[in-house]
């Protein structure tokens, strides 16, 4: 099972330690749930962001998002601050629930 990691990116000031939390999360949830593997645009993004000088916003990344997701069996919004504000979070939530993808919500400062 393939397990689509979405997360608010573009507004949040400390983008390192988001991506520690984020990684942490997905071996976190790997460990726990045996055969379910996670996937994150956002972790592979930001590898690139510092060799290179891509798009951040929903617009440059949406087909990458789009693509991966409906690859996937399911998603996972992790609620950081700002989730409900970002753009490429609900467009997530929307390709999720036309594509009849099940998404679940985890505040990841509780998990």
């Amino acid at each position: 099972m393939i397990v689509y990691i979405a997360s608010p990116y573009s507004n949040v000031k400390d983008k390192e330690q988001l991506m520690k939390d984020i990684a942490s999360f997905c071996g976190k949830y790997m460990q726990e749930n045996q055969g379910q593997y996670t996937i994150t645009g956002l972790v592979h993004h930001y590898a690139v962001q510092e060799v290179s000088t891509l798009g951040s916003d929903w617009n440059f990344w949406k087909d990458f998002c789009e693509d991966f997701l409906s690859r996937c069996d399911t998603m996972i919004v992790l609620m950081f601050d700002g989730w409900k504000e970002s753009r490429g979070v609900q467009e997530e939530i929307r390709i999720a629930s036309e594509r009849n993808i099940p998404c679940t919500f985890i505040n990841p400062y509780t998990y």
